[in-house]
Order: C-alpha cells, then structure tokens, then sequence
C-alpha cells in the first residue's frame, strides 16, 4: 500500500500549532502603519526612535518585532504592495478599453481607490526617488504598470496590423500615460483638480488622443516603408 508521505503514520506524535499572539500583531501593524504616515507626513528618512514615539513604544519595544530599522521598512513596503493590489481591479478594465466610456468610468473607479486613501498618494510621491525598500517598491510598481500598460498597447498595435518595429514608441506611449495618471493623482489629492470624474474624463481623453495619435504616425510609417520596399 502506497502511503502519501502528507499523512503521518500512526506512530508520529502530532506537531503543536504555535498560538498567534493578537495583540503582538496589533503592536506590529501598529509600527508598520506609524512607519507610513512618518513618511507621508515628513518623507522617508525613518530612525527607529521616530517610528517607535509615533506608534507610542519606547524603542525597546521597536526591537521587539524589528531587528533593525531596514527591516520595519521592508515590512512597510509589503503593506504598500498589498494595499496596490487590492486597489487595482479598476485597472485591470482600463488596460485593454478601447471604448471611450469604459475608459472613463474604469479611470475614476482608478482614481477614487487612491483618494479613498490619500495617504498612499503622499507615499508615491515622497518615495518615488529614495533608496529604501519603500522608495523599491514604489520605483518597482511604476514599472510593472508601465510594463503591463505596454503589453496591452502592443496587443491592441499588433490587432491594427502595424508592424513589429515600434517599440519604443509602444515605450514612450506607456510612459506618457502612467505619468498623466499620476500626476492627474496627485492634483486631486492636493486639491488643485475639483471634481474625481471630470477628472476621469480628463485623463482618459488625453490618453486616448496620445494613443491614437502615435498609432496613425505608426500606420503611416509602416505604409511608407512598404512603399519603398523592393
């Protein structure tokens, strides 16, 4: 008789489950979420007395769930990447919409997760440059968007029929729009662009009129250069 080696013989003494203490993870969260609004508040140059006097601990306390300040930062920047990944469902339908409409009501569903939580937006904007893990993981997510927004804008160039040889401008496209996003994201939450969905509307027209434009040049180089070929 074959034996799935996940189930313990007879003989084996279970193994003790090691009991999750709620209130040394509430501390913890606490220290990751005070290490946040530090930034938010005043940047990214975290010490570990700052972070333990805004979570109301001594650093003794600090030291008892972080080795070090590195490693509080690094806990923070996963807290960042889940707080992405829950808010970028809306995404997702913005990527690939060639229907003007869809565009603009997925880029203020975008846009009003963000503001849901402005706090993030002030953390985009003081990490995008700084060399802590935060400041990676901001750097890291503006490239898989611009990376996956390229892919789309491929798929979508290869359906026209253009040719393989655009990827720059493919590039420059991406780069273009998730920076219009970005920063249509910050005047909102600086207050300095009023209403979230004629913002939308704002932003998904821009993008569409920078994409068709760079389309039509492409369609048009591609017909010239078959015209010149032998």
């Amino acid at each position: 008789m074959i034996r799935c080696p996940l189930v313990p013989r007879p003989s084996a003494q279970p193994t003790r489950r090691t009991r999750r203490d709620p209130r040394r993870d509430r501390n913890r969260r606490n220290l990751v979420d005070s290490a946040l609004r530090l930034v938010a508040a005043e940047g990214a140059a975290l010490t570990v007395a700052r972070v333990a006097r805004q979570a109301g601990m001594d650093p003794s306390g600090f030291y008892a769930h972080f080795k070090n300040i590195e490693e509080c930062e690094t806990a923070a920047a996963e807290a960042f990447r889940q707080y992405v990944d829950n808010h970028m469902r809306a995404y997702s339908v913005l990527r690939t919409a060639t229907d003007l409409a869809v565009a603009i009501d997925s880029s203020e569903a975008l846009l009003a997760s963000w503001l849901s939580e402005p706090e993030w937006i002030t953390v985009l904007a003081r990490c995008r440059f700084d060399d802590s893990p935060l400041g990676k993981a901001v750097r890291d997510l503006f490239a898989d968007v611009r990376g996956d927004f390229q892919e789309a804008l491929w798929d979508h160039a290869a359906r026209l029929g253009l040719r393989g040889r655009h990827l720059r401008e493919v590039e420059a496209i991406a780069e273009l729009c998730v920076g219009q996003f970005t920063a249509m994201l910050e005047r909102l939450a600086a207050g300095r662009a009023g209403d979230i969905r004629l913002a939308a509307e704002q932003l998904a027209r821009a993008n569409f009129a920078v994409i068709a434009a760079a389309f039509t040049r492409m369609a048009e180089q591609d017909a010239g250069a078959k015209t010149r070929e032998p």
